[in-house]
């Protein structure tokens, strides 16, 4: 996915509650001209209520995670410090291409494979 404005991957607006679960958002792209920032993985644009558990946000363009009120537990999210019982590693896909994650990944159990 690419975005020029908000977010390549998932935006919640204002006023939502949003609940990712055992989801993968890798490699989205974001870019905008005025060069003012950027999300390609989650963003919560005004949202308190975003929930992130046994999830990856890896290899996006700007930020993998943004905005206030985000709940994250249990889930690999690069360049991201917070929450319970999370890390920060590279979840070592198999490939560009392929989101499976390799033998001995330290992302195992998280995601949507």
């Amino acid at each position: 996915n690419a975005a020029g404005n908000v977010g390549g991957g998932i935006v919640a607006e204002s006023n939502s509650s949003v609940s990712l679960t055992n989801v993968t958002v890798a490699s989205n792209r974001w870019a905008n001209a005025l060069g003012n920032g950027g999300v390609g993985g989650v963003i919560s644009d005004g949202s308190s209520r975003v929930q992130v558990t046994n999830s990856i946000l890896s290899g996006n363009t700007g930020q993998n995670l943004s905005g206030g009120g985000a709940s994250v537990s249990n889930s690999d999210i690069g360049g991201w410090s917070g929450g319970t019982n999370n890390i920060s590693n590279d979840p070592n896909f198999v490939s560009a291409a392929d989101y499976h994650l390799q033998a001995g990944s330290p992302a195992t159990g998280m995601g949507a494979y």
